[in-house]
């Protein structure tokens, strides 16, 4: 080797050395700039508002090509400067192309432009590139409804119900406007012929909170059509709502058609008078809620008839008691009420007495029973009463077990007390 390729060779090696010392420090550069990008990208997750916009313009000062950090400084900017919005989100979506998050929002601006084409574009490739994800989801069936395209909304709001039904209080008031909506109330069917897993959530929310009850008799009977029977809590929903509408006739049709062959064994005038069943505590079964100072059992005992009779317990509470009802659906005329009674050493100023109310208006007596105290064996109880014809206040009763008194000291009551056989005859002439 000559010795100009030994000099040419000891500079090769000597700017080489010099040439990885500075590769290398880039390199170490690259790493701090990035590392720092993500140490306060990960500060704007978790921080307020506030110090989260702050850790985000720290981010894109040590990395400006940071896809989340773009992103989220576009949703800062997203009213106040659009354009600049735009361009952050482009700028993310070139350096992250999966990031649905970017071009969802990119799609809301582009329809705030009236670039319809892109836009719809946008929404529809941000769920392609993240369908499992909840946000995207939520945002564009958002984007869609803007687009006044509830179909495409009602797609991913199905899809988002399935992975995470907490999203109900968001979606829900959304579903119960479209089924209010005669023109759009046609999306609801194939959910009701169909019913997701989220069905019952969505049929109780709209029950409950719609202001047109016409819209929940609408969305029933689309239910009514399905292979697949209105669930037990779906008819609980609507007898209440019925109930609270004051529809006694239309509550006491769904209530009854809900019961199954062994439940019917007991209907009457008084449904379950023996209290042979289990109280539903719902629609025209018996009610009686916990209460302090009242312990209600179902329970065997020498009574009147069958093997169970209702057993109170009454501690000494100072309260008016009027826990213990049932709905009724009489017929017009003239009505006995009977009941087997036990009683031991039940006390009171006032005492206790069963009265039958108009549902409509409770405040209208139509008949009431002596007062109930002391102590006795078993024995029956009978008092008459008669239902209104044509009173739209009374076509449903309220039979209801009420203490009695002038003020509330009189409502004390302690002791105990048995009830079997209840019973109302409608007496023809």
């Amino acid at each position: 080797m000559s010795m100009l390729d030994k000099n040419m060779l000891t500079i090769i090696r000597k700017n080489f050395r010099w040439l990885l010392i500075i590769v290398v420090c880039f390199i170490g550069w690259r790493m701090v700039v990035i590392g720092l990008g993500e140490y306060y990208m990960r500060a704007a997750d978790k921080g307020l508002e506030k110090d989260k916009f702050k850790s985000v313009d720290l981010a894109l000062d040590w990395n400006p090509n940071h896809p989340k950090a773009l992103f989220y400084k576009a949703e800062q900017l997203y009213k106040s400067d659009p354009l600049q919005a735009e361009k952050l989100l482009r700028n993310s979506i070139h350096h992250n192309p999966a990031s649905g998050h970017s071009m969802v929002l990119l799609a809301e601006l582009m329809l705030d432009k009236q670039e319809i084409e892109e836009a719809d574009k946008l929404a529809e490739h941000a769920v392609d590139l993240m369908s499992s994800n909840k946000r995207v989801r939520a945002k564009v069936a958002e984007y869609w409804m803007r687009r006044n395209k509830p179909e495409k909304a009602l797609q991913n709001w199905r899809a988002l119900l399935i992975t995470d039904i907490s999203y109900g209080h968001k979606i829900f008031p959304v579903l119960t406007k479209v089924a209010e909506d005669p023109a759009s109330r046609y999306l609801i069917k194939p959910l009701a012929l169909d019913p997701p897993l989220w069905w019952g959530s969505f049929y109780r929310y709209l029950s409950e909170k719609t202001i047109n009850l016409d819209a929940l008799i609408a969305v029933t009977s689309m239910r009514d059509l399905s292979e697949v029977k209105l669930s037990d809590g779906e008819r609980l929903y609507l007898v209440r709502r019925l109930l609270k509408e004051q529809i006694w006739s239309g509550a006491y049709l769904v209530w009854i058609n809900g019961l199954d062959s062994e439940q019917r064994k007991y209907l009457g005038n008084v449904y379950n008078g023996g209290f042979e069943l289990e109280p539903s505590n719902e629609g025209f079964d018996w009610v009686f809620p916990r209460v302090k100072g009242v312990e209600f059992i179902r329970q065997e005992t020498y009574s009147l008839a069958g093997i169970k009779a209702l057993h109170l317990t009454f501690n000494g509470q100072e309260m008016i008691f009027k826990h213990l009802r049932q709905y009724l659906f009489l017929p017009a005329g003239d009505q006995e009420f009977q009941v087997g009674i036990r009683m031991n050493q039940l006390s009171s100023r006032g005492g206790l007495k069963w009265v039958v109310r108009c549902s409509g208006d409770e405040s209208r007596l139509l008949g009431e029973s002596n007062r109930l105290l002391g102590t006795s064996g078993w024995y029956k109880l009978r008092f008459h009463f008669t239902v209104p014809a044509n009173d739209p206040a009374c076509e449903s009763q309220l039979l209801r077990l009420e203490s009695t008194g002038e003020n509330r000291y009189d409502h004390k009551l302690e002791g105990e007390i048995w009830f079997d056989s209840l019973a109302i005859k409608t007496l023809y002439k």
